[in-house]
């Protein structure tokens, strides 16, 4: 049986309160209402996942650190 495989993806700055995601490209800035986009796949089963680029260096070890907890 054939299969009908669909997705959306997108990166840009999303705003909670309007559930709009603007994407910046070189021909403009283009915005998604997520709030559309979601009601395409009201009812299917989903795989969802969300994700953002972020500086993690706070997690990073300090060797000093990390020996004073080791004594």
């Amino acid at each position: 049986m054939a299969k009908n495989n669909s997705s959306f993806a997108v990166t840009g700055n999303f705003e909670m309160d309007t559930m709009k995601i603007a994407e910046e490209k070189k021909d403009g800035i283009k915005t998604f209402d997520l709030r559309k986009v979601l009601r395409k796949y009201d009812g299917y089963k989903v795989k969802f996942s969300i994700s953002i680029d972020s500086d993690d260096s706070e997690f990073l070890v300090d060797e000093q650190e990390d020996e004073d907890e080791q004594e």
